[in-house]
């Protein structure tokens, strides 16, 4: 159940849930189909039971794990829109599923301009089980998936500085990332995520990139100044 439902800058909603199981178990069909890396999932239609058979065989090593894996979750708005419309067909909403569509709604017609909530918007998903800090870094995870699809600035500077990055580093984040089960198609995405939020050399699973700390640690400053001029002008 969403304890909270909050607008953190234009366009930019966070709901959060009193338990990591809780934020897990609500947003897993909508963030697998947007991200899995299995063909079977990543836009396609499944069920709850559909989901929890695939992860245990390919992901969890024969258990559903899911819930103890995630601390923060990321949906653009037109993924969300493709969703709903794909689902609604089925007539198969989960009601944790439909507790996030409202809470949308709501916090969309708050920031309504005649009447019309805005056409684009992302939303970030967080739990009250994570400590001060580590919510924080959570959001500002979040946070930067949200720049990177809301404001095409920061997108091109972005993929700029990815393009230009040692190739045998990208290669080596890029495998890191789908190992750690996210779909090609957000490959980009999550990597700047990452890379701009010093998570690379805070991240165990990530020591191998410890020798591009540099380029980290500019990413990360890049986005903060960024996100400095786009949103607190």
């Amino acid at each position: 159940m969403i304890t909270k439902k909050e607008i953190i800058l234009p366009n930019v909603y966070v709901l959060t849930y009193d338990t990591q199981y809780d934020l897990c178990m609500s947003f897993v069909r909508m963030q697998e189909f947007h991200e899995s890396p299995s063909r079977k999932i990543r836009g396609k239609y499944f069920t709850l039971e559909d989901y929890i058979d695939y992860w245990s065989t390919e992901q969890g090593r024969g258990s559903f794990d899911y819930p103890r894996r995630w601390n923060g979750f990321n949906l653009p708005s037109n993924v969300i829109k493709k969703w709903y419309s794909f689902y609604d067909v089925w007539g198969d909403i989960r009601d944790r599923e439909r507790e996030i569509l409202e809470a949308i709604d709501e916090l969309g017609m708050q920031e309504a301009v005649d009447e019309e909530p805005p056409d684009k918007y992302y939303v970030i998903g967080v739990h009250s089980e994570s400590s001060g800090d580590t919510m924080k870094e959570v959001i500002e995870h979040e946070l930067a998936h949200a720049m990177y699809y809301l404001n095409p600035a920061y997108k091109r500077a972005a993929n700029k500085l990815l393009k230009n990055m040692d190739k045998k580093v990208y290669d080596k984040a890029e495998k890191m990332l789908l190992k750690m089960g996210y779909g090609k198609n957000v490959i980009k995405d999550e990597m700047q995520a990452y890379f701009s939020t010093n998570e690379i050399e805070e991240n165990s699973k990530m020591d191998d990139l410890e020798e591009s700390a540099d380029f980290i640690r500019n990413f990360n400053e890049f986005r903060c100044d960024l996100k400095k001029e786009i949103f607190f002008k």
